[in-house]
């Protein structure tokens, strides 16, 4: 069975080597042209092993004690199919695992892919411990203990639910261009519009561009109205911090309509391989790109005090764990101290070019409080010249159906 071995090779990319969906399915599938037509069944499959992934590792570790990692992966892919996706027929899918694993296809192991009942009847267990909670929402228990302990059980379990529900999609039109929106896509306030369709917005043509900015693009509208709320627009400059998100840089792009100056600082220039090619291809000039990782590098880039500074560092993003199955799996928990190091940095470096009465906002998308909380308490106890404006920890659950953080401060003046 081709479509179970090119999702083995896949599923081991990931698993073993941290790679991410999207590549790994490039990888294997530039090696395996010929078998370009499996694309879809393949990532179909390897999602919803990814889905499902705690309840088959942590669940079944005796049964499978004598397989190698590879070969688990290859029964955990049988078990998505025979219980979850039932797109492969199971004779067929037995047969081949019989054939790779030889002798050491168990009773047990068949017992297992041949189970009638409910999948949770097969659960171990016990129900009121934290693991179980774990394999139901297929999220490690080190991140639920966290949640738990930084906003209430009951806000926990419902971040928990509504992570394994489709997250939605916000857009918005690129007003640099004329385009007509369909019923696919239902208007909201400020701008912004909901895409309503099982088609992913990848695929749309509005969405896709050869070249440079589309007709629209994606949002958190947790940020737009921040940014509408808080942004000057007769201001000569915007400033903006971005450790990742080229979405919040085409936003401000569209809406300075290409006349008003944005000092732009990133961590690592080259890393920015797709702004970069924006920045080409669009022939913008209203953007001055630097790296800007410390004082010294900002002061260099920023020529005078801003009335509107932005600081959206990279972050545990937690926000990705209902578009990336493989991401929280993948996410590497000794990464938090560094993680909330840099965030702190640029926080602290970003609010030295902020002018008497501007205000700076700190955005992450992220569901954490040594990365939100902790760090804004730092701040204001370090800078007692700023006043916290407004703060809000946002969760998926709510109107907005995001993850998201933010803090906005304001200068007072220091020359009064």
């Amino acid at each position: 069975m081709e479509e179970l071995r090119l999702s083995c090779l896949v599923l081991n990319d990931i698993l073993l080597n941290g790679t991410t969906t999207k590549k790994a399915i490039n990888n294997v599938f530039s090696a395996n042209l010929k078998a370009k037509n499996l694309t879809s069944i393949v990532s179909i499959l390897v999602g919803c092993e990814l889905r499902h992934h705690l309840l088959f590792s942590e669940n079944f570790t005796e049964e499978l004690s004598l397989l190698s990692e590879e070969e688990k992966n290859l029964v955990y892919l049988v078990m998505a199919n025979n219980f979850f996706l039932r797109r492969l027929p199971k004779e067929d899918c037995e047969k081949y695992i019989k054939d790779v694993l030889k002798d050491k296809f168990s009773e047990e192991i068949a017992s297992i892919l041949n189970h009638e009942g409910h999948i949770s009847e097969l659960i171990k267990v016990d129900k009121d411990s934290i693991k179980y909670t774990s394999i139901r929402f297929n999220t490690p228990s080190w991140l639920i203990k966290m949640w738990r302990k930084h906003y209430g059980n009951k806000n926990a379990y419902l971040t928990l639910k509504t992570n394994t529900s489709q997250a939605k999609t916000f857009v918005m039109k690129n007003s640099l261009k004329e385009c007509e929106l369909s019923d696919e896509f239902t208007p909201l306030e400020n701008g912004i519009y909901e895409y309503k369709s099982k088609t992913s917005i990848k695929k749309h043509p509005l969405y896709k561009s050869q070249s440079g900015l589309a007709n629209i693009y994606r949002v958190n509208p947790v940020l737009v109205k921040l940014i509408d709320k808080y942004l000057d627009p007769l201001s000569k400059e915007w400033t903006i911090f971005s450790g990742e998100d080229d979405d919040v840089i085409k936003h401000l792009y569209v809406k300075s309509q290409n006349n008003i100056g944005i000092n732009l600082a990133v961590p690592s220039i080259d890393e920015r391989t797709n702004l970069l090619r924006l920045l080409r291809v669009e022939k913008i000039k209203n953007i001055n790109l630097f790296k800007g990782d410390s004082s010294v590098a900002l002061s260099l880039g920023i020529s005078y005090k801003q009335d509107f500074v932005l600081v959206n560092p990279k972050s545990s993003s937690f926000n990705r764990i209902r578009l990336y199955p493989d991401y929280v799996l993948n996410f590497k928990k000794e990464s938090l101290d560094e993680l909330i190091k840099n965030e702190k940095d640029a926080l602290y470096n970003m609010s030295d070019f902020v002018s008497d009465s501007g205000v700076i906002i700190y955005f992450v998308d992220t569901l954490n409080k040594k990365e939100t909380k902790q760090i804004v308490d730092e701040f204001l106890k370090d800078h007692p010249c700023f006043k916290l404006i407004e703060e809000r920890q946002c969760f998926a659950f709510e109107d907005d159906d995001v993850i998201s953080y933010y803090a906005v401060f304001k200068l007072e003046g220091q020359n009064d």
